[in-house]
C-alpha cells in the first residue's frame, strides 16, 4: 500500500503518513523496526518527489553511507532537477573506489550534459575509454568531441 501511495492519495495525506512514520521510528528501541519505518517513509519521498527527505532518511537508516548510498542520493537530486547538489554528493565517493562506477560514471555523464562542462565530459569519457576500450565508449568519446 505504501508503495502506491502517491498514485491515489494527495501530497497532504502522504506527508502527514510521513510524520507519524517518523515519530514511531523516533520512538523505536528496536534497530530493524525503526530501519523498516526508515524504508518506508524513504518510498513515499520518492512519491512525492521531495529530495531533501529522501536524503535525511537514507543518512538517518545508515550508521555510514556506502557508495551506493551516495549514488542513490546523487541520483533523486538530480531526477529532482538539483544537478549541483548530485554533483557534490558524487564528489565524496572517492575517484579510486569501483564499486559502483558505473552507475556514478553514467551519472556524472549526465550531470555534465546538462551543465554543459564539455571538457569534464570529455575527461570522463576519455577515462572510460581508457578503461573499457569498447566501440561504444570509442563512439560517446567521438560524439562529444565532435560537437
Amino acid at each position: 500500500m505504501i508503495d502506491c501511495a502517491g498514485e491515489c492519495l494527495p501530497e497532504k495525506f502522504i506527508r502527514t503518513m510521513i510524520a507519524r512514520l517518523q515519530k514511531r521510528a523516533d520512538k523505536e528501541k528496536d534497530k530493524d523496526h525503526k530501519n523498516h519505518r526508515l524504508i518506508l517513509i524513504e518510498s513515499l519521498a520518492q512519491q512525492i518527489k521531495d529530495a531533501e527527505l529522501f536524503e535525511k532518511t537514507r543518512i538517518a537508516s545508515w550508521d555510514k553511507l556506502s557508495t551506493a548510498a551516495l549514488v542513490d542520493v546523487a541520483r533523486f537530486y538530480f531526477e529532482s532537477g538539483d544537478v549541483e547538489t548530485a554533483h557534490s554528493w558524487l564528489k565524496k565517493i572517492p575517484e579510486d573506489e569501483t564499486f559502483q562506477a558505473y552507475e556514478r560514471d553514467h551519472l556524472l555523464q549526465e550531470i555534465y550534459q546538462r551543465r554543459c562542462d564539455f571538457e569534464k565530459l570529455t575527461e570522463l569519457l576519455f577515462r572510460q575509454f581508457r578503461s573499457y576500450c569498447f566501440v561504444d565508449t570509442l563512439q560517446a568519446l567521438l560524439d562529444v568531441i565532435r560537437s
